[in-house]
């Protein structure tokens, strides 16, 4: 006889393929109450036995063993998340309890065929069994399925967004539960259901997060791996909707890791939903998208059509914040359609709130406000606090644009009032529409409180948001620049208090990155097996050159495939680490609690004691449709509003980009008409400055050498070759880039060393990249390495008092992280510089794009230059576009030829450089992308 406690796994297969034709429903019962107590423990082996056990009594004349037999299977098919097979066999098992005759056991089938429907969408189905189960349950005593009734009918509430009565009905299986005095699988997915609804709806957040830790804390205890993953999961999704990405992303990884090892296909589809709801709150709907689309896909596969349609309204929020409008209004028409046809008003209510949203956007402001207006009543009634909050802002933004001022003051008051229900990302949205409301009302001084609220939940939002590489893509806000507006349109206006609030805005990764010292343990296990991926592309690209035959298209694609894969699984790790000072690694949710206290930049102030009298720092800004150029001097500060339009300077670049790409074509065999082209890209340079200099010019004067702060897209203004009243900047000033005024302050430790180094990649670098090298090493009598490793190049950034490396460069601004320099193991990635300090005063990077910069949503930045800027590097030279191999060549050696004069620094030795390149290379194509930063 198998007892249900003791009898191994093996000693219950074995005595299942020896048995006889028939086994009694005793028997049968006995190995259903084993696989009970394994299904959450060992999900995959329980299914097994109870296959198995399906297939002996299927032999079996006695209705009560088929009863058991076929319910056995279905409790395990459910735990995998097969739902279809468990609905196929609940049927089965009701319908042989009946023939039995068994009332108690045919109740508790039918609680979990309500279960199922419920998990499915199929509401009425699940509503229609519900008075036969009660009255048989009751009837045979059975407390214990009473409370899972109440469970399961908590689940068909929830699933119609019913959530007071879901929570009313979870609360009394508890009670129930606990006055059984139960803690085992069941009990415990009870409480995870309970911290669901209390979060998701109910905004009792501390209360779900205190249930789903004692959860984790009980399963961990018992060895209920499966349900601690759970539990982890809607933790996750809890700190997701809170704004905590740090803590959700890494609470996802460990969940979904557990969920692929147990082969349970919709909980990895659950994670990657709220992996792709995070995306979405992140500005990054490209992988949002992607996520979305695979969780929807499953979830129809195990017929969950409910889930589904909410995979489905995350991808068109995604698609919509993409711009691929059409394709968004054509999917949630279509997810409004199920919600309408499943009687689900609370899911048409949200629907129309995107859909309202998107015709806000497109003017379409009488339907968007009676969209909103009628999802904040359905919302309003069914007690939910932060959809509401969110339906609050769609609605008072609407009136705003429809310039019914008092009526979206009365919204946001009322929003107000429930601020602190509500989560970090929407807080920002509120306080920014209702400062947006109190400004053009002539409050000014209550939009200033209301924006500054804004920026102090900005910075609690960027405190839960982990890596630097997810800031820089992150969506940013409007709020800094709304206030930043405002103060420039307001009287009075300190100088310096601005050049503080400009400095916050952009100084914010430097002030973040002082804090990481050390590199995560993913990205060291794993950029050797990704340098060697890098490698074989080089590899296979450069033997299809030499021989002339073409590249295998299917065996690239397999090994990108694999890199894409590899990139993916680093990111995970890059991402769900927070750095703390002395490389203590950690994702703790101690720092998810964040803080809301801005962490202010340097004032003009203490920025002019870092500049010299011949100096003058330029820091543009962008306010909305403003653009404020900040100057400071060692004893004097200015600001001025540009009287330029941004989307005309964003015009400007996108011509100068189209013109350069051009040229570059042309370049490599010979420029016909060359005059024609240099006087089109003079005159496009002649009005850049205008825009962006002219007006400055007064304040100028004296000024030997600017250092440029752009903002965002001006990063891709060439400021190096811009033309002022007929002649070009070099004439008049030596320039410098920062990306922000600050590091101004930064005092770089001397290395130490007197080795200059100079690295050259031949295999894979330009042509006539040794020449140049070897030039450049005899010239000052500096160490060459030819084709080095990267840990060559690493020793030699770290050790070495200056670098020169000639290479070829790969900036992926779709990842900046994953930006490479190549070298004779694959490459050099920006990665590798995470916590390292470079000893190298002064490098020079030969190579294309490594100074172009990569700017996100958000008002972060990144980018090659950068990331030996913020590894320690003092001064940096770097390419700013597709640079002429010879004309590169050229520049190099001109520029050490000014080096060699010791009174010249390296902007002056550049300044010269320039100017005398002009001579030959008549065009800023082949001169001008050389850029100084630092």
């Amino acid at each position: 006889m198998i007892d249900p406690r003791t009898s191994s796994a093996d000693e219950v297969a074995r005595f299942l393929r020896d048995a006889p034709h028939s086994v009694s429903a005793d028997v049968a019962s006995s190995i259903r109450d084993w696989v009970a107590q394994r299904v959450l423990s060992d999900p995959q082996r329980a299914l097994e036995i109870a296959r198995s056990l399906r297939d002996v009594v299927n032999q079996s004349a006695d209705a009560g063993a088929m009863a058991h037999g076929w319910r056995c299977f279905g409790d395990a098919s459910l735990y995998q998340g097969r739902f279809h097979e468990a609905r196929e066999a609940y049927d089965q098992a009701r319908d042989h309890a009946r023939a039995a005759g068994a009332g108690g056991l045919l109740g508790q089938i039918l609680v979990a065929q309500i279960g199922v429907l419920s998990t499915q969408g199929r509401a009425d189905a699940a509503a229609a069994l519900v008075p036969e189960a009660e009255k048989l349950l009751e009837s045979a005593g059975d407390r214990p399925y009473l409370a899972r009734l109440h469970m399961n009918l908590g689940n068909a509430a929830y699933h119609r967004h019913q959530y007071q009565e879901a929570y009313e009905h979870f609360s009394r299986a508890d009670r129930e539960f606990s006055a059984l005095g139960a803690t085992d699988g069941m009990t415990l997915g009870l409480r995870i259901n309970l911290g669901v609804v209390s979060y998701s709806a109910l905004s009792k957040v501390e209360d779900a997060r205190r249930i789903f830790l004692s959860v984790e804390e009980d399963c961990a205890r018992l060895g209920l791996h499966h349900l601690e993953a759970q539990a982890k999961f809607n933790r996750a999704h809890l700190e997701s909707l809170w704004g905590n990405y740090r803590e959700a992303i890494s609470l996802l990884e460990s969940a979904e890791a557990a969920f692929a090892e147990e082969d349970a296909p919709e909980l990895m589809a659950g994670t990657q939903l709220t992996r792709a709801e995070a995306f979405v709150d992140l500005g990054m709907p490209d992988e949002a998208i992607d996520l979305a689309y695979k969780a929807g896909e499953t979830y129809r596969s195990c017929e969950l059509e409910l889930d589904a349609a909410v995979a489905d309204e995350v991808r068109a929020r995604a698609l919509r914040s993409e711009g691929r409008t059409t394709e968004a209004r054509r999917l949630l028409d279509r997810v409004r359609d199920f919600y309408q046809g499943s009687e689900l008003p609370v899911g048409v209510a949200l629907t129309d709130l995107e859909i309202a949203r998107m015709m806000r956007t497109y003017a379409e402001l009488l339907e968007a406000e009676d969209r909103a207006t009628r999802s904040l009543q359905v919302l309003e009634a069914q007690g939910l606090v932060e959809p509401r909050g969110r339906g609050e802002i769609v609605l008072a933004e609407t009136f705003r644009r429809m310039g019914t001022y008092d009526r979206a003051e009365d919204v946001v008051a009322g929003a107000i009032e429930r601020v602190s229900q509500l989560n970090t990302r929407t807080r920002i949205d509120l306080w920014t529409v209702a400062g947006r409301v109190a400004r053009d009302t002539g409050q000014r001084f209550v939009a200033l409180r209301r924006y500054r609220r804004a920026v102090a939940e900005v910075e609690k939002d960027r405190h839960l948001t982990p890596g630097a590489e997810l800031k820089a893509r992150a969506a940013g806000t409007d709020a800094d620049r709304e206030l930043i507006d405002l103060l420039v349109c307001g009287d009075r206006l300190k100088v310096g208090n601005l050049f503080r609030l400009v400095e916050t805005v952009q100084g914010r990764r430097w002030r973040e990155d002082e804090a990481r010292r050390t590199g995560t343990a993913e990205w060291s296990r794993r950029r050797a097996e990704l340098a060697s991926l890098v490698r074989q592309v080089q590899k296979r690209e450069l033997e299809s050159i030499q021989s002339g035959l073409p590249l295998d298209v299917a065996e690239l694609s397999g090994i990108r495939e694999q890199i894409a894969t590899l990139e993916s699984e680093i990111l995970s790790g890059v991402r769900t680490a927070f750095f703390r000072p002395g490389g203590e690694s950690s994702t703790s949710s101690a720092v998810a609690s964040g803080s809301s206290q801005l962490r202010q930049g340097p004032s003009s102030r203490e920025l002019q004691r870092s500049v010299s009298p011949n100096q003058a720092v330029i820091e543009y800004f962008f306010t909305g449709d403003r653009i404020v150029a900040l100057v400071l001097r060692s004893n004097a500060s200015h600001f001025e509003v540009l009287d330029v339009q941004p989307d005309s300077i964003q015009a400007k670049l996108r011509q100068w980009n189209m013109g350069l790409e051009s040229f570059a074509l042309l370049a490599h065999r010979g420029v016909p008409n060359l005059d024609f082209h240099r006087r089109a890209a003079d005159h496009l340079l002649e009005r850049l400055a205008t825009a962006l200099l002219s007006p400055l010019l007064g304040r100028l004067d004296g000024v030997e050498e600017l250092v440029v702060v752009p903002h965002a897209y001006l990063h891709r203004v060439p400021f190096e070759c811009l033309r002022i009243e007929g002649e070009y900047l070099d004439q008049r000033f030596r320039v410098r880039r920062l990306p922000s005024a600050g590091l101004l302050r930064r005092e770089s430790a001397p290395s130490g060393s007197h080795r200059d180094v100079v690295l050259v990649a031949v295999q894979n670098g330009p042509p006539g990249a040794e020449p140049e090298g070897r030039a450049i090493s005899e010239q000052h009598g500096a160490e060459l390495l030819l084709d080095p490793t990267s840990e060559e190049v690493l020793g030699a950034l770290e050790n070495a008092r200056t670098v020169h490396w000639t290479t070829h460069g790969v900036l992926r601004d779709d990842n900046p992280l994953f930006s490479h320099l190549a070298t004779r193991d694959g490459g050099f990635f920006l990665a590798d510089l995470r916590g390292r300090r470079l000893g190298a005063q002064r490098i020079v990077l030969s190579a294309c794009e490594t100074g172009a910069v990569v700017s996100g949503r958000s008002d972060d930045v990144a980018g090659v230059a950068l990331a030996f800027l913020e590894s320690g590097t003092r001064e940096l030279v770097a390419g700013l576009w597709r640079l002429h191999d010879q004309a590169t060549v050229d520049y190099m050696t001109r520029f050490y030829q000014e080096l060699g004069d010791d009174t010249v620094d390296t902007a002056e030795a550049l300044q010269r450089a320039n100017r005398s390149m002009r001579a030959s290379w008549d065009h800023p194509f082949y001169w001008g992308g050389i850029a100084l930063y630092g």
